[in-house]
């Protein structure tokens, strides 16, 4: 029953970490210009490269909101015609909360796949936002996390929302998806949120259940439901318990006759030796033995089948703890990988964060220490920007790894295992290796679109490690999670700088705009003005000769005319300097 919460408890977190996934996905989205400005071709193109690259959502798309309220202007998925949602829940709810909403299960626009839509205005925060994008994750994270868990024959995993109603089931029923569980299966859900539950399901199978609310959506909770068949939960003890009570009924009855027949003093001392390991048997002593197969006949037959039965119990019990450790190990890797995902995805600067994943790594493997390098194309270089169980300056002490065959392997994104470093004498900073008696060495390269982004070293000091398929697996999972992180706050850092550029561009053009009008300001002050200024002085100059009938009016006259001709050309030349003929005739950008 344990290890079904623990199963429900990790399908609610690996949800979690894709509901905030996707926040991060739209909020980045939000910000693109093709978006904003409603380009539908190159938002197209862009969503289906991102769609390719994020297979967990079934369709990224964008509705505008201003224009043509609800209508679908960009998609991952193809599409032709128009394709409008105005009244769909999700996009609703969206434009009311004016913020990031997740939705209930519907269907996308484009191809009709259920999905869990989330959307985000664009832009943040306007009372009438220009769009909205949404991205819809399907189910087929539930049958991935069911391939790995490993359930019992007839286990069921249920995504029921607070109504009672069946969204996804595995294994898949459409005859069962979309019907109710009944009240009395759904109230312990929705006043507890989480816990343990027996009850009869819609097949007509007794079992266990499992559940725990996955999400707080804006249309309510919705729950995980894990059942297992009661039958297979206590299968196994019983099976023990019955094989033990027969085999302690069988030994008990052998030394009553014993006893009864017998009584001499070496029979019941050895009845009581065969009483003692039975006892110890039933008390979980599987090491217990009768000690009592140099006897013949019936008697040490007795005793023999009693020890074989013991030796065949103490494996049973070894197998059962190795199996419990097994799982142990790989619950502590699940929760380390849910914990670094969680502090990548809410982190913009997963620098931050590096040391604990090398921290977590190390948990996991049971790892002497790990490091993390970042990739310098600059440099075409590796560098260490964070450790665990290494010295703190142990960045300026390692080697930065150049141009080597190791590097031109991790490019071509192939993990580097060294079982032994003492037999590779030629590495990058083997006297450190030396110096700290590290004998095993894995380096896992960080590679995001065919690029290498960093490596994660893993070392084993003291002894040699073969490290398994899993535990490579295990790596590689973590590799990839951080690879895509730091490209998403690479990302992230390109377009504050290019909104950096756009600042710095405005400012001078405001500036240049500024120069211009006090360069007009200047020439208007220093020639229109004075010119007419002049020329008004010339005309009441000759206003005055004409009154005194003096033959020098026309010269004044002549001289006003010259100084207005000037003005004109002065004025002229001013208009062409703000508007050169060639901009008409040329454009832009030949002129």
């Amino acid at each position: 029953m344990e290890t079904a919460l623990r199963l429900v408890r990790l399908a609610t977190s690996n949800q979690d970490q894709l509901v905030e996934g996707a926040r991060q996905l739209l909020i980045a989205l939000a910000a693109l210009p093709s978006v904003q400005n409603k380009n539908s071709r190159t938002c197209n193109s862009f969503l289906e490269t991102l769609l390719e690259q994020y297979p967990l959502y079934a369709n990224i798309w964008a509705v505008d909101a201003l224009r043509e309220p609800g209508e679908v202007f960009c998609s991952g998925l193809p599409f032709t015609g128009r394709v409008n949602v105005a009244g769909a829940p999700y996009l609703l709810q969206t434009l009311e909360a004016l913020d990031f909403t997740g939705g209930e299960y519907t269907q996308e626009p484009i191809e009709g796949t259920a999905v869990l839509p989330f959307g985000y205005p664009v832009p943040a925060g306007w009372d009438q936002p220009l769009a909205v994008v949404f991205a819809g994750i399907d189910l087929n994270w539930l049958n991935d996390f069911i391939a790995q868990a490993g359930l019992p024959s007839s286990s069921t995993v249920s995504v029921i929302d607070r109504n009672g109603r069946i969204l996804a089931r595995y294994p898949s029923d459409e005859d069962m998806e979309g019907s109710s569980i009944g009240r009395d299966a759904l109230q312990p859900l929705l006043d507890e949120g989480e816990g343990i539950t027996e009850g009869t399901g819609i097949d007509g199978v007794t079992r266990i259940y499992a559940f725990k609310v996955l999400c707080c959506l804006t249309s309510g909770d919705v729950y995980v439901r894990i059942g297992i068949p009661k039958e297979a939960a206590f299968a196994e003890p019983d099976r023990l318990l019955r094989r033990n009570l027969v085999a302690l009924g069988g030994v008990s009855l052998f030394a009553l006759l014993a006893a009864w027949f017998g009584g001499n003093l070496a029979v019941v001392r050895e009845v009581q030796r065969l009483v003692e390991t039975t006892k110890g048997l039933a008390a979980g002593d599987y090491s217990a033995r009768t000690g009592l197969l140099q006897y013949r006949g019936e008697f040490g037959q007795l005793a023999g089948s009693l020890d074989q039965m013991a030796g065949a119990l103490q494996v049973r019990e070894a197998e059962r703890e190795e199996a419990e450790a097994a799982l142990r190990l790989h619950t502590t890797r699940m929760e380390a990988l849910a914990l670094i995902a969680a502090r990548l995805n809410a982190e913009l600067d997963p620098r931050s964060v590096l040391s604990l994943v090398c921290l977590e790594t190390t948990h996991a493997l049971q790892a002497s220490a790990a490091s993390v390098s970042l990739y310098d194309e600059r440099l075409d270089a590796l560098r260490v920007v964070a450790h665990c169980g290494l010295p703190d300056d142990v960045d300026e002490q390692m080697e930065a790894l150049g141009r080597s065959p190791c590097t031109r392997r991790l490019n071509t994104g192939e993990a580097v295992v060294i079982a032994d470093v003492r037999a590779e004498p030629g590495l990058p900073s083997a006297s450190l290796y030396a110096a700290f008696d590290i004998r095993t060495l894995v380096s896992m390269p960080m590679r995001h679109e065919e690029h290498l982004v960093g490596i994660l070293c893993v070392f084993m000091c003291g002894e040699t490690h073969a490290f398994s398929d899993d535990e490579i697996s295990f790596l590689r999972a973590i590799s990839d999670q951080t690879a895509q992180a730091i490209a998403n706050a690479r990302l992230y850092e390109a377009l504050q700088e290019e909104q950096r550029a756009r600042a710095v561009l405005l400012d001078k053009t405001i500036n240049a705009q500024e120069e211009e009008r006090k360069r007009i300001a200047r020439e208007l002050h220093d020639d229109t003005s004075q010119g007419l200024t002049a020329s008004i002085l010339a005309l009441d100059a000759a206003q005055m000769a004409l009154r005194a009938h003096s033959p020098k009016a026309e010269e004044h006259v002549t001289t006003g005319k010259a100084i207005v001709e000037q003005v004109l050309a002065s004025t002229q030349r001013l208009m062409r300097d703000l508007r050169p003929a060639v901009l008409d005739d040329l454009g832009l950008v030949p002129a």
